[in-house]
This record gives C-alpha cells, sequence and structure tokens, in this order.
C-alpha cells in the first residue's frame, strides 16, 4: 500500500470524523476501503494527536475528534460490571437446588399435559431421515 493512498484515506477520514460530532465514527461505518486500509489510516490520525479513540470492549471502538467526546463515550455506555449485574437479575429467583414444583389444581390433579404417543410405523426399506442424520 502507498503512503499517497493511506494519506488520501486517512485525510477523509478526519473529514468524516469532525463532521460526525460528538457521535463519533465506528470502522465499520467506513465503506469503499479495505480494513487493513482504515486501520492503518486511523492509527496514523491516532499517531498525529488528531482524532481520539473511545474504547468499550477490543472491538468496539469509535473515533472522536475531541477527547471530552471519546471519555464521554466510554463513561455513558454499560460496562462490563453493568452487564454482570443485569445477568444476575435475569436468573430465575429461586436457588438453582431447589425442588422441582409441578402446578397441581385444587384435588391434585396436574395443571399440565405430558403425552407420549408410539412411534410411527416406518417402511424397513425407506431411509431415515432427520436434520442431523442424512446419510444420502
Amino acid at each position: 500500500m502507498s503512503a499517497n493512498k493511506i494519506n488520501a484515506i486517512s485525510a477523509a477520514l478526519r473529514k468524516l470524523i469532525v463532521a460526525s460530532g460528538e457521535r463519533g465514527v465506528s470502522a465499520a461505518e467506513v465503506t469503499g476501503h479495505t480494513a487493513q486500509m482504515i486501520q492503518k489510516a486511523s492509527a496514523k490520525l491516532l499517531d498525529e494527536g488528531v482524532v481520539f479513540r473511545g474504547r468499550l470492549g477490543h472491538r468496539t471502538v469509535r473515533f472522536f475528534a475531541k477527547q471530552e467526546w471519546a471519555t464521554a463515550y466510554e463513561t455513558t455506555k454499560q460496562t462490563a460490571a453493568t452487564k454482570a449485574l443485569s445477568r444476575a437479575k435475569a436468573r430465575a429467583p429461586w436457588p438453582a437446588d431447589a425442588p422441582i414444583h409441578y402446578p397441581k389444581d385444587e384435588r391434585g390433579n396436574p395443571l399440565y399435559k405430558h403425552t407420549v404417543v408410539p412411534a410411527p410405523e416406518r417402511d424397513p426399506h425407506m431411509p431415515i431421515r432427520t436434520v442431523n442424520y442424512q446419510p444420502w
């Protein structure tokens, strides 16, 4: 890759980042160039101190024209600890080793139906075809 091409891409990327304002730009939003070219152009702009990186994880990065915007982006989004708390709240309120409770009515009859059906008759000469087993 030539240096002139990287310079042209980095100039276009810089204009895009400045125009985006507080929203910032993700590398996935830049089209028309390969990922390697975008990475080299963004690394060049970062080294020059022209753009700033707002990072939420190793794959979630946005570029901003001002350091304050990048810092605000990092602090306003959910952190890993907040995500772990929301996952813990999503679990059942009873312990994992609690006995299984099957609902019953006032007479003790089950409120659910468990049906057992015999296997269908099949021709022994027809091949078996299931989702996971396809011998042909």
